[in-house]
């Protein structure tokens, strides 16, 4: 302890302890020229340190082929099996001869790996890096968005297909291609079950009752004689004639005329012995909402164009002035209207008289003078089925609550034929 620590020990130990990696001192040998003061602390760490081996050039000798492998900083080469080195994989070399020996060639081999091969080695990560990360991302990319797709293409909600779109505005085309084919389908269908719903919703109810049915007045036609009283049960008859956009919602055509999604359904098929167009409208509208609609026999639409158990008496149906509820001859420009517009009648039911004809289930056969309860009218007949109400093409007499349109001849379709639904309760 009362010796004086050395300098160069000193040195040695700052050298060692320095923060700096690179300025540290590196190996036994740097600490031994700092020490004995060989070298000092600042040329050892001014210049990399360098591992190097001294190889001897491959001579034949009986025991086969060798190798001398010894330190640069030492004065006897030594045979090391364990730091056996080619010639070929120095990095850096330089030829020594042995002066002991002058048949005898070293070379001086720095191993260690240079800051520039590790650069370059790092510029190949990244190189890889680069190359791979964009591919992998892409390809996560994609499996989620086809995973993505597969649910929105196989849902029933359009929210979860605006969701996908908004997730994956960059998709690819054959995905928009599909995306924007199932939006508009379930788009159309959700309008569609809308446009039946609210069919469903005008459904108007028909308190059962008694009444004279026929044409009470001395100049009605003699095809709507004699007046008999009728009993119905209650039911629900259509506030307004099947439009157009019902037709096309559930039939996916549209054989009409005059065009116009408010409008009546017109030229609708009409047969001797079937009325195909409209029983196999019915039917899927039946199927769609699981009631039972029908078309109304003739007595319940005379019972429901009268007014019910609310009738007044009018001559048309609402009214005793036809303009006031109906779409005639008179003021429909040759065509037909949107329903609605008139006045309606008793109980809050349109165009029963005017617009287009409603046709009913019955064939057309003479009246009974008997009494009669929910008749249902013949089922097959010469003249094809009865028609009610009048239409935009023909006179006010035509017009009238009691008169009947018969002699509709088969397959004959008209702008003036339409036809108005019951619902049984």
């Amino acid at each position: 302890r009362e010796k004086k620590v050395p300098d160069n020990l000193i040195k040695v130990v700052i050298g060692a302890m320095c923060p700096n990696v690179k300025k540290r001192i590196q190996n036994v040998r740097e600490f031994r020229d700092v020490l004995t003061g060989s070298r000092t602390l600042e040329s050892v760490l001014a210049k990399p340190s360098e591992e190097t081996v001294v190889i001897k050039n491959k001579t034949k000798t009986t025991d086969g082929e060798g190798t001398v492998v010894a330190n640069k900083n030492t004065d006897n080469c030594n045979i090391s099996q364990k730091n056996e080195i080619n010639e070929d994989s120095c990095v850096e070399k330089e030829e020594v001869k042995d002066s002991s020996n002058n048949d005898t060639k070293f070379f001086i081999c720095n191993n260690k790996k240079t800051d520039n091969h590790i650069l370059r080695y790092l510029l190949k990560i990244g190189v890889l890096l680069l190359i791979c990360f964009p591919i992998g991302y892409y390809s996560y990319k994609i499996t989620c968005e086809n995973r993505a797709f597969e649910k929105a293409i196989l849902s029933q909600n359009i929210d979860d297909i605006n969701k996908f779109v908004s997730e994956y505005g960059q998709m690819t085309d054959e995905h928009r291609k599909k995306i924007n084919a199932r939006l508009s389908y379930l788009q159309k269908q959700q309008h569609n079950k809308q446009i039946i719903d609210n069919l469903v919703s005008n459904m108007v109810y028909v308190e059962g009752g008694t009444f004279m049915m026929g044409g009470t007045e001395p100049y009605d036609w003699e095809e709507t004689k004699p007046v008999h009283q009728v009993t119905l049960s209650s039911f629900y008859i259509g506030k307004y004639e099947v439009t157009q956009e019902e037709w096309k919602a559930i039939m996916g055509n549209n054989p009409s005329k005059f065009i116009g999604d408010k409008r009546p359904v017109d030229q609708v098929d009409v047969g001797r012995a079937k009325y195909d167009d409209c029983l196999e409208f019915i039917k899927k509208l039946n199927h769609l909402t699981n009631k039972k609609f029908r078309l109304p026999t003739e007595a319940e639409w005379e019972y429901a164009a009268r007014g019910g158990n609310l009738s007044k008496g009018y001559r048309y149906s609402g009214s005793n002035n036809i303009s006031d509820v109906a779409w005639w001859s008179g003021n429909s420009r040759g065509k037909t209207h949107n329903v609605g517009q008139k006045q309606a009648n008793e109980l809050g039911l349109y165009d029963m008289t005017g617009n287009v004809r409603e046709y009913c289930s019955d064939w057309a056969a003479p009246y009974s003078a008997s009494s009669q309860k929910n008749p249902k009218g013949p089922q097959k007949g010469d003249c094809g089925h009865v028609f009610r109400g009048g239409d935009w093409a023909v006179s006010e007499y035509d017009c009238a609550v009691p008169y009947r349109s018969v002699g509709i001849m088969a397959g004959f379709l008209g702008s003036e034929n339409g036809f108005r639904l019951v619902m049984e309760p």
